[in-house]
């Protein structure tokens, strides 16, 4: 493997050096060159674990050969690049971006990279600096070496790129043959002295200071206090607070109240930081417009006018992008919000007390049995009649509506008997189970909640929905080419979509949602709070929320892209929600938040039954009077046609005879 590294880099590598043993051309020369490579490879060989090694340098430090005493067991890969005095900047430039370019490919082989720069020129400290932030050449699980005389205090860039990476600057000394080796602090003035970590001299060799480590995790703990810029927005759990400030020019600052500030305050004490908010310019969490560009929050991120997006923000493919996530604190789903409005009555509640099933059973035996006792009478007297099959069917359905009826010795055979018997216990056992029932639902008052999914909100062509303005679920709604997506896309044709912010919600819940027949869509951890404060505003669960969860999103803070302060941020994160912190804050922020969670459809009452709840019955009454009076008409129509048929037959006959 370590050879394959080592071929790979002679193939993309500029022109390599000569590793191996010689006399030194350069005379007075040899002494830094030794002092340079010895102090690098005791720094190499302090870490514990092998590193394959990318080195850009430039012309003068090829010269001196500066590698050639450097061992590099794990691989080496070799750019060179000519400064800015030969070539031009613009070269000096182009040679280092396609430098980094080749870099990633090497460092994309292996999972420990240590990136060394051995540079005395402003122009190429400055070029790579910029460049390598801006690629994923040094992210935190890679190291940077850089090994350079040139004061880097002034190249502002130069120490940027090493406070934000995990990075060691090797300084050696104009004085005696030491070479310094200190770490940049994060957030650190551009001029102010970089910390010392070490010592190597050519006596005592690598002397680090007591308590210090090589390559420390600056992030885990900032050693100064720094304010960070924090965007945040409005919404069901957070209000914008303004308090007074008398050193500032509007005499007053924006902060923000809510269980995400919170959490906000438990990671600033942990990583030893202070913060301002910066709220959203549009009031949104951020959407991508079609030139690529971004709104809200994450557009604030992108652009590096703010350090962190408190949120929370949901996961999507093309926020990941642009900016870098935190460890989810939260794991919600869409739901559905909708009105409920007063209890209403079922008129048809007396077909319930049986299933479907049983009133379709209950009428096919009904049809069933008097024609298998009609079939049995026919096989074994070879007699039978219409006419008896009716009445038994009519006797049938006598016994189940407690009616009596008259059987003689002589009209019923035995085993009629018998199938009467258990037909009578069988209709006893379903009429006692109807008539409990159907007392238990007269008192029971429905409350509809007809809206339990996305698909039942669209097949209403009455109802409108509400959506978050400036969410993910935008985004997805407005890149969706088919499914329910895109039927909801289309619905804003017919005027039924509507986009509003969180603090717009409270402001249509009375007149659109609960008296109206507008529904809001959008994460459970956004309409939770809603709920809870309309029933403290009301008393009443007046809103309910659908069973179906739409999509499932992890919710996170944001970072820019990169930067090693999100995944120390994510450790913080981690031990708090372990610890069961954000469960109690996000509860103790939202009053009455479980008041309405297992609230019943139904509700049980105790009053006389009115004519609202029994004007089905009276309508199937009246419907079969109906039908019983057209049966009577067309029976007195056969009747007369049988009669006049039989009379002009008799006529007829007479005729014949006569």
């Amino acid at each position: 493997m370590e050879m394959c590294l080592y071929l790979a880099a002679l193939w993309i590598a500029v022109p390599t050096i000569a590793l191996g043993s010689g006399n030194d051309p350069f005379g007075k020369s040899r002494n830094a060159t030794l002092i340079d490579a010895e102090a690098l490879q005791a720094v190499h060989q302090s870490s514990a674990d092998k590193h394959v090694l990318l080195v850009i340098q430039d012309a003068a430090y090829s010269k001196r050969h500066v590698l050639r005493h450097l061992r590099a067991p794990s691989g080496l890969a070799l750019f060179e690049v000519t400064g800015a005095r030969d070539t031009g900047a613009n070269s000096t430039q182009e040679q280092v971006i396609d430098a980094i370019e080749k870099a990633e490919l090497v460092a994309e082989t292996s999972m420990k990279v240590l990136v060394l720069v051995l540079s005395d020129e402003a122009a190429i400290l400055a070029a790579f600096a910029h460049w390598s932030l801006r690629s994923r050449l040094l992210a935190w699980e890679r190291r940077l070496l850089v090994l350079t005389r040139y004061p880097p205090h002034r190249v502002p860039l130069l120490h940027r790129a090493l406070a934000l990476t995990n990075s060691l600057l090797l300084t050696p000394s104009t004085n005696d043959h030491s070479v310094l080796v200190s770490v940049v602090l994060p957030y650190s003035r551009a001029d102010s002295v970089p910390e010392v970590l070490a010592v190597w001299t050519p006596q005592e060799g690598l002397v680090v200071e007591p308590h210090a480590h090589l390559f420390p995790h600056k992030f885990e703990k900032l050693s100064m206090s720094y304010q960070l810029l924090v965007a945040m927005t409005e919404d069901a759990m957070h209000k914008k607070v303004y308090r007074a400030d008398p050193s500032t020019r509007e005499k007053q600052f924006v902060t923000f109240d809510g269980y995400m500030v919170r959490l906000m305050d438990y990671v600033a004490q942990g990583l030893n930081f202070s913060y301002r908010f910066v709220p959203s310019p549009d009031n949104s969490y951020g959407t991508k417009n079609k030139d690529g560009s971004w709104t809200g929050m994450v557009g604030q991120v992108k652009r590096e006018e703010v350090d962190i997006g408190l949120g929370p923000f949901t996961l999507t493919t093309d926020r990941a992008r642009v900016v870098d996530f935190t460890w989810p604190v939260e794991v919600t789903s869409g739901r559905i919000l909708a009105g409920q409005h007063s209890l209403e009555v079922d008129p048809w509640g007396f077909m319930l007390p049986l299933s479907p099933e049983v009133w379709a059973a209950t009428f096919a035996f009904i049809i069933f049995l008097p024609a298998l006792m009609f079939l049995l009478s026919w096989s074994v007297t070879r007699k039978g009649k219409r006419e008896k099959w009716v009445r038994k069917q009519f006797e049938f359905l006598s016994m189940i509506l407690q009616e009596s009826i008259a059987i003689t010795a002589n009209s019923w055979w035995w085993w009629e008997r018998v199938i009467v018997v258990f037909w009578l216990l069988a209709t006893l056992v379903l009429r006692r189970s109807y008539e409990g029932n159907l007392i238990s639902h007269l008192a029971v008052r429905h409350i509809p909640q007809p809206y339990q999914s996305l698909r039942d909100v669209l097949d209403d062509r009455s109802a409108v929905m509400i959506w978050k303005k400036g969410s993910s679920f935008v985004e997805l709604i407005e890149t969706s080419d088919s499914g329910i997506f895109r039927e909801v896309l289309n619905s804003a044709k017919d005027g039924r979509l509507r986009f509003l912010s969180v603090n717009e919600y409270l402001q249509v819940m009375d007149r659109d949602v609960i008296n109206g027949n507008q529904v809001i869509i959008d994460f459970a951890f956004n309409l939770i709070p809603i709920s809870g404060k309309t029933f403290s505003l009301t008393g009443r669960c007046n809103v309910y929320i659908g069973r179906e969860r739409l999509i499932s999103q992890s919710l996170g803070m944001i970072g820019q892209k990169g930067h090693p302060l999100v995944p120390a941020i994510t450790r913080k994160l981690l031990s708090m929600i372990e610890a069961g912190l954000y469960s109690f804050w996000y509860r103790q922020v939202i009053p009455n938040s479980t008041s309405c969670d297992k609230m019943s459809s139904k509700v049980t009452v105790h009053t006389p039954l009115s004519l609202s709840n029994s004007w089905a019955m009276f309508a199937m009454l009246l419907g079969g009077s109906a039908v019983s009076l057209v049966a009577l008409l067309l029976e007195v129509l056969v009747f007369r046609i049988d009669t006049s048929f039989t009379t002009k037959s008799k006529i007829a006959g007479d005729h014949s005879q006569g």
